[in-house]
């Protein structure tokens, strides 16, 4: 299933908050859209909502980057998403996963929305933490500004992998940057380097097969895999993920 997207659409690097905004409400607001988002994304993969609830969810996300942040950021959001709408036509046949794949582009052009809110909070004349990538995960667990460039380089491999059709991938790279970043025994130092071999993962996943380094693969899957051996999160996400990331071997 390909999918009908614009190659290396992102959001603008300078854009200016709509007057009465306030960037770091803002970014709570869009860390909440990107966690419904997912659960969103978990309830059509469950059956349990179709993919009308997806346009929905663009549709709002739509209105609500035009009002705050502008006709910029929020045109990259719809140039993103606008293959959306084949979800209507009757030769899909599995209209959610094609939802799916877009609900990924853009809870990915969020995250870097997000990371980018203290250039647009900075032109607009406020000040916000650098950096500050609040991502919310199972348990409560909040990271911020220490992993931003990590969390941020992946979600640009995810976004590419998707606008590649590579689905499946993208799936497993968020389940494993998500474990990475929940998974509760890791101190700083650990987390950083898993997130390393996730971001890896993510940067030859688009790469052809013939170009990709088997030994280095095999050293990032060997190392999340020993990680999940004596952790709950990241063990799921290898059991679930761990053959389709071995299929990324040459």
């Amino acid at each position: 299933m390909l999918l009908d997207v614009p190659e290396e659409t992102r959001p603008p690097r300078r854009a200016r908050l709509a007057q009465g905004e306030i960037g770091r409400l803002l970014v709570e607001d869009l860390n909440t859209q990107i966690e419904d988002c997912r659960s969103l994304d978990a309830s059509l993969n469950a059956g349990t909502s179709t993919w009308s609830a997806a346009h929905d969810w663009i549709s709002s996300m739509s209105f609500f980057l035009r009002q705050c942040l502008g006709h910029a950021v929020a045109d990259g959001f719809d140039r993103l998403t606008q293959g959306l709408k084949a979800c209507d036509y009757p030769l899909i046949a599995r209209p959610e996963s094609l939802a799916r794949a877009y609900l990924c582009l853009g809870s990915s052009y969020l995250e870097e929305v997000v990371a980018l809110m203290p250039d647009y909070a900075g032109a607009a004349g406020q000040t916000t933490p650098q950096s500050h990538v609040s991502m919310s995960f199972s348990g409560g667990t909040f990271y911020g500004g220490q992993f931003a460039a990590q969390i941020a380089n992946i979600n640009s491999s995810i976004s590419g992998l998707s606008q590649q059709g590579g689905t499946e991938v993208a799936d497993a790279l968020k389940a494993l940057e998500q474990a990475v970043l929940s998974q509760a025994d890791l101190d700083e130092e650990q987390r950083r380097d898993l997130l390393d071999n996730v971001g890896y993962l993510g940067e030859v996943a688009q790469l052809p097969p013939e170009q990709r380094n088997r030994g280095i693969i095999r050293s990032a899957l060997a190392a999340l895999s020993l990680a999940a051996s004596s952790g709950n999160d990241l063990n799921q996400a290898m059991d679930a993920w761990g053959g389709v990331l071995h299929n990324l071997l040459p």
